[in-house]
This record gives structure tokens, C-alpha cells and sequence, in this order.
């Protein structure tokens, strides 16, 4: 939906031809970096700006569409020949989010102007004794430090409520059929995009690991993967193209040191998946791989050969 330039603003709204200081994060390589600008959309339709990330000071340079797509460049002041391309959209004219390349991968960013309440899903598991029960969570992490959603897991609904600060959460899940079942949490955020720790209750107690679900950029969607698999007398490194389809499908192809390759199985809902591998040189030669994602957008598991099963990770680049 179009933005309009005559409606009000609230005093944090990005506003036309006002600097508006943001800070957030960009992702590469599944490293989460942060990031502080100062920029300014112009009336003209161009973006002006500065600003400092771990690498030094940069400058950036673009276009908007209406304060609602925009796209910029930005360049590192000391070395000019690093730079970055960001792409994405003006959330309710506070958040700046969508996409970036540069040249060691690709990834995301966020900006916005200051503390909000943010509410995304979270895809994750527990485990007790070597067995893991698989969920998926609606989490309201609110600005007044407090946490509240739903959920449901391999069998039943829930809620939970807590309390998080910028390392750490602790929060009650209660199941819905069970009201006097319940479960606490405790663990500490990686990056504020994953949450890993304990939890007990009256008759059972483990560990446990929630991650903001990649659901929306894995979909439907050719992503770029690297990965590795060990064998008795190497490591072979690969580089893969997935498509994990709305059907539970998945294809997709690569290549690793013996050659290219064409790859094609089922996913369970971003839980589980198998496939095969089928060496395009041969197509006798196959390999049959079954893991699970353990990160939302790290995949790993074991891959069998004949007679020899050994492991595999694969991770979104």
C-alpha cells in the first residue's frame, strides 16, 4: 500500500527531508553486525546519509518510491571499493527492513528509531532424555520488558508470559488442556534472534533452543546454502541451491568435489526433511540424506552411501 506524504506523523515517524537516526543490525554469513545511520529521504525521491558500523564510517546513496520501497548503496569512507546494497520497505513509517548483498553473501536488516514491541514466530524444540518435542510460537516481546504468546507443539496448545532484558528471558508456559502443568523457562538470547536454555516442571526438566522462524524466506523461494560432509578420508564442501515448497517438497541442486548434482525429497513443515542426492555424472549414484533444522536456517543430519553413513550441516548464506 502506497504511503501518503500529506498524512500526520507521530514525533518518531521517518519523516520527508528530516534525518531520521536508526539503528538495527545487518546479517552476514549468520553473523549479526550492527549498524547506525543517520539518513534522510528526500522530497526528490533520493536518499542521503551516513553513519558507522564495525568496520568503520560510511556514506550511502539511493532511492525511495513514495517513503515506501527504497534501495541504497553504502560505502565503507576508507576503502570505497567495499561496499553494500541494501533493498526493503518502510514499516508504518518507523522500521526500515528487507534485504542486502555485499560481497561476502547476502543477507537482512533492520532499523528503526528506537525500542518497540516486537512481535514475530518462533520455530524451536525441546529436549528431555534424548527426545525432542518440536514448536512453534507467537512471541510479543513488548518495550516495557515484558513477554506474552501462543504456541503449540507436537500435541498440544499453550501460553506463556515473562520477562525478558537484552541477554536474557525467563518465561511460564502453561498448556490449555492443563492449567496446573506448567513449565518454566530460562535462557539467553544469541543476537535477539535466538534463545537457548533450561526448563523444568513438576515431573520433567531439559534443555531447550527457539529460533526466529525463517518460514518466510525459505518458502516457495531458491535459497543459497554452503555445507560440508565428512567422510573417512575427506571433507567435502558444498554449495546447493534449496527450494523448500508450500507442498513439503523440496529440490534442488549443487555442486560438491566429485561434480554437480541434483537433490529432491520432502520437508516436514520446516521440522524434519529427507532426500536424495543424485550425482548428475551418474545417475546410479546416490545419496541418501535425512537430518532436521536445528536453527531455522542451519540443516544437519547424517547421509548413508551403501554401507557407510557419516554427517552433514548445511547453513544459509
Amino acid at each position: 500500500m502506497e504511503t501518503k506524504v500529506e498524512s500526520s506523523h507521530s514525533d518518531s515517524d521517518i519523516k520527508l527531508d528530516t534525518p531520521a537516526t536508526l539503528k538495527g543490525y545487518f546479517t552476514q554469513n549468520r553473523t549479526k553486525i550492527p549498524l547506525s545511520i543517520i539518513i534522510t529521504f528526500k522530497s526528490n525521491g533520493s536518499i542521503k546519509g551516513q553513519g558507522t558500523t564495525l568496520d568503520g564510517s560510511f556514506t550511502l546513496d539511493g532511492k525511495h518510491e513514495n517513503m515506501d520501497r527504497f534501495s541504497y548503496l553504502l560505502m565503507m569512507d576508507e576503502e570505497p571499493t567495499i561496499f553494500y546494497k541494501f533493498e526493503g520497505n518502510i514499516i508504518d513509517k518507523k522500521v526500515l527492513e528487507g534485504s542486502m548483498k555485499g560481497r561476502e553473501g547476502s543477507g537482512t536488516f533492520r532499523l528503526t528509531e528506537g525500542t518497540e514491541d516486537r512481535v514475530a514466530s518462533w520455530r524451536g524444540y525441546t529436549e528431555d532424555n534424548g527426545t525432542k518435542n518440536y514448536m512453534k510460537i507467537e512471541l510479543n516481546l513488548k518495550k516495557d520488558g515484558t513477554l506474552s504468546g501462543k504456541g503449540q507443539d507436537d500435541s498440544n496448545s499453550f501460553s506463556v508470559d515473562g520477562k525478558f532484558d537484552d541477554t536474557s528471558v525467563n518465561f511460564a508456559l502453561t498448556y490449555e488442556n492443563d492449567s496446573s502443568n506448567v513449565l518454566n523457562y530460562e535462557g539467553k538470547f544469541s543476537n535477539m534472534d535466538k534463545i537457548e536454555g533450561t526448563f523444568k516442571s513438576r515431573n520433567k526438566q531439559g534443555s531447550f533452543l527457539l529460533w526466529v522462524d525463517q518460514e518466510t524466506i525459505l518458502k516457495d523461494k531458491a535459497t543459497q546454502w554452503k555445507g560440508y560432509y565428512l567422510h573417512p578420508f575427506e571433507k567435502g564442501d558444498m554449495d546447493v541451491e534449496f527450494t523448500f515448497k508450500s507442498d513439503g517438497t523440496l529440490t534442488g541442486k549443487g555442486t560438491d568435489p566429485h561434480g554437480s548434482f541434483t537433490l529432491e525429497g520432502k520437508h516436514d513443515n520446516f521440522k524434519t526433511f529427507n532426500f536424495i542426492k543424485k550425482m548428475d555424472k551418474d545417475a546410479n549414484w546416490t545419496i541418501n540424506y535425512k537430518g532436521s533444522f536445528t536453527e531455522g536456517t542451519v540443516i544437519e543430519g547424517k547421509y548413508t552411501i551403501e554401507m557407510l553413513t557419516d554427517v552433514f550441516k548445511f547453513w544459509l548464506v
